[in-house]
């Protein structure tokens, strides 16, 4: 289990990986790696990190269920980037959450 499926779990939120087969009523959360940091010292790479995104789906930007997948991600005393969208043709907030984490 990554730690994504980890928070998301403990949150109680519907989730999946990038995206779901079928549309999906609020509130629900994707995750996703989004990319990968490498730290290189004498033409060796040191250490691999991986960015991996949380993106939250609800109608409002206080559901309970954004609190606690934030919640989540506190306890697991992770680093983490957050902002905030409105998708006005869909009426839905998009709370973003990205973090790294060493790549095993």
């Amino acid at each position: 289990m990554t730690s994504a499926e980890r928070i998301l779990s403990k949150a109680g939120i519907r989730y999946a990986y990038h995206h779901f087969a079928k549309k999906t009523e609020p509130p629900y959360a994707v995750y996703y790696n989004s990319g990968e940091i490498a730290v290189c010292a004498d033409d060796a790479v040191l250490i691999r990190y991986a960015e991996t995104t949380i993106e939250v789906y609800a109608e409002s930007d206080t559901d309970e269920l954004i609190n606690a997948v934030e919640s989540e991600i506190k306890a697991e005393e992770i680093i983490f980037d957050k902002s905030i969208d409105y998708i006005a043709d869909e009426y839905l907030y998009r709370v973003t959450y990205s973090y790294y984490e060493e790549d095993t």
